[in-house]
Order: structure tokens, then sequence, then C-alpha cells
């Protein structure tokens, strides 16, 4: 019985062959990606002195862990600029956001409840809460 290879199925992209940022450079590579945010910097590039970890991850595509790696080889902190985590949109705002995760509390606001409660009602971490609704506003709880 003869087979025919137009009908095999495509291979799929082994995870190697996917695009994901690079997590480890040598030291040469390392010095190379410093001179070109060096470079980048001198050209005016960066307004405000403000490097946008994101930005440059992506552009580059590294790690997050390499973008800082890369950026203390540069040097460029000695020049004022400032290597800036937009992850969280640069703000000081705390308040809780909706993301696609679903995460309805942030870390910050726990451990201001929990400064702010006896030592017997705080939250612990995996705790559930009760969710109503009242007067237009969420009521959380802890589930008891």
């Amino acid at each position: 019985m003869k087979t025919d290879q137009n009908l095999t199925p495509a291979k799929t992209k082994s995870t190697t062959e996917t695009a994901s940022k690079l997590r480890k450079l040598t030291d040469e590579q390392i010095a190379e990606e410093a001179s070109l945010m060096a470079n980048a910097a001198q050209s005016g590039s960066f307004p405000n002195k403000k490097i946008s970890l994101t930005a440059w991850g992506n552009q580059r595509n590294l790690s997050q862990y390499m973008v800082m790696t890369v950026f203390i080889a540069s040097s460029l902190q000695k020049q004022d600029y400032e290597l800036v985590n937009d992850a969280d949109n640069d703000t000081d705002d705390k308040r809780p956001y909706i993301n696609p995760r679903g995460t309805i509390l942030s870390n910050y606001w726990i451990k201001k409840f929990n400064e702010s409660v006896p030592a017997d009602q705080r939250l612990t971490l995996g705790q559930r809460l009760d969710t109503t609704i009242k007067d237009g506003s969420f009521v959380l709880t802890p589930a008891i």
C-alpha cells in the first residue's frame, strides 16, 4: 500500500522555534546590547532620560531580566538615565484594576487591610472573599 506524502499533517513548530524572549546572553552579547542602548540614549531615543523596560525588551527581544542586565552594563545610570518598569503603567495608582488574569485585589490593598485590623481578622494568602454589590459598589468580606 502506497501512502501519499501530501496527506500527512503539517509539522507544528517546536518550542525552540517559537518566538520567545532571550533569557541568556554571553558577556560579548551583553556588551553589544549595552552599546546599542547607549547609542540610542545618545541619539535622544529616551525622552526625560527614562528607558521603558517593556518597550526595549520588545524591540530587542530580551527578557526583562536581560534588559536590566544590559542597562547596568551600559552605565547609563551614571548619566542619570532611569530604567522604568512600565508593566504597571508607571503609576502610583494602587487601585485594583481589571486585567486578563482576573486579579481583583492587589497585594498593596491586602497589606493595607491587614495593617488596620486585629491579627485574627487579617487576610491570608489564598483566602477567599465573598463579594456583594451594595449601592453600586463591590463589598468584599472574608469568607468564613
